[in-house]
């Protein structure tokens, strides 16, 4: 009686989690996020107990008696759902689908071909200028090419982002390419942009 209850409990409460307080990001094949996606996400897992839905370390086939069990990977696999776009959702969406399903189709969507989109972003990202976008437009620019390369797993470093920014910049801010060249300790890419801006 008491692990039914305690079952009967666990399942309402993941079914009343408004997972957009957990995971405030819409994973869009449009925006560079599938990062910040997957590791809200990860933290959502960790903090509610629910690696085991997600890391592939449970047959869900071993699972079929276990109605708890399924309910709350159902639960799971709506929040998946509620925080795609609606392409990303036709892309991977199958009937009955287990979170561990879900969750890997999704992945393979955004890293399966991470070769190909690296090879478009980072051409891209190296030859981004200025011209005559407002610093806050390019840093943005730059941000979002950065942003793509992280997630497919070639990630900029700090250093590589203060060179790639100060390369592209408008020669009317050639002084601050030399003061931020100069700065010691050398600045970050944060600080760097604070400055121009």
């Amino acid at each position: 009686m008491i692990n039914e209850h305690m079952s009967f409990i666990s399942i309402s409460f993941y079914m009343l989690i408004n997972i957009k307080t957990h995971v405030p990001v819409v994973l869009d094949f449009d925006s560079p996020n599938y990062t910040a996606w997957s590791t809200f996400f990860d933290i959502a897992f960790h903090k509610f107990g629910l690696l085991d839905h997600v890391d592939g370390t449970v047959d869900i086939q071993l699972k079929h008696d276990d109605v708890a069990w399924l309910q709350i990977d159902a639960s799971i696999v709506s929040w998946l759902y509620a925080m795609i776009s609606t392409d990303v959702l036709q892309a991977i969406i199958k009937p009955r689908d287990s979170v561990y399903g879900a969750w890997t189709s999704i992945k393979e969507e955004f890293l399966g071909n991470a070769r190909h989109r690296a090879t478009q972003a980072q051409p891209e990202f190296h030859s981004l200028a200025q011209g005559d976008l407002f610093i806050s437009e390019y840093y943005s620019q730059l941000k979002r090419l950065a942003d793509t390369l992280r997630d497919v797993g070639k990630p900029v470093t700090n250093s590589g982002m203060v060179i790639n920014m100060l390369c592209g910049l408008n020669p009317k801010y050639g002084h601050v390419v030399t003061t931020v060249n100069v700065a010691h300790p050398p600045m970050t890419y944060q600080q760097a942009r604070r400055f121009l801006l």
